[in-house]
């Protein structure tokens, strides 16, 4: 009869096979540079996918950095890095000329029939500032994804150099048993 797997052994399998013991650190980091840096960017609801196709296309595993891509769910997106985008980077930087446009009343408006009419209203009247939105998102999503990055390289070179002492260690402690001389058992008494 066949045991069945406990609860921690399926979330340690699929750990271990979302990121691999014995991985390389740099395509780990590169998967998770990917992830985060596509997860940014506004793509439209596509992120994950475009992740496994890049990360395909790199030669990079997929796991580490279709995880990182969730970086992008809508709380993270449009209360910090959307905002961040615009007023903090994009904003600033090319500084677009003011619009006289009415932005909610075109999305109340908007229909599935009126898409194209929306979209190419906004880019005649707000050009500038959608430019600023793209400019200021692709810097922050270069800027977080380089911070992943950076930390997921670390992370694994001390994961890395943790298990090879530790393998050392072993490797010590069996070379020390075996070099101890043997002691012989006490001769039983008669």
């Amino acid at each position: 009869m066949a045991v069945q797997p406990s609860f921690t052994r399926t979330l340690r399998y699929y750990y271990h096979r979302l990121f691999p013991r014995h991985e390389r650190s740099l395509p780990v980091a590169v998967s998770v540079f990917l992830g985060v840096w596509i997860g940014l960017m506004p793509t439209l609801g596509i992120a994950l996918i475009l992740t496994a196709i890049a990360a395909q296309i790199a030669r990079v595993p997929k796991g580490p950095g279709l995880l990182a891509s969730f970086i992008a769910v809508p709380p993270t997106l449009f209360l910090f890095f959307y905002p961040l985008g615009y007023f903090g980077v994009g904003l600033p930087l090319l500084d677009p000329p003011a619009v006289d446009f009415n932005f909610l009343e075109e999305v109340r408006a908007l229909n599935l029939f009126s898409v194209g009419k929306v979209a190419s209203h906004l880019w005649d009247n707000a050009r500038g500032h959608v430019w600023a939105f793209l400019v200021g998102m692709l810097i922050v999503a270069t800027a977080t994804a380089l911070l992943a990055f950076g930390g997921t390289y670390a992370m694994m070179e001390w994961k890395r150099k943790k298990r090879l002492a530790a393998r050392e260690s072993r490797r010590l402690a069996r070379e020390s048993q075996a070099d101890a001389p043997r002691q012989e058992p006490p001769a039983a008494l008669t």
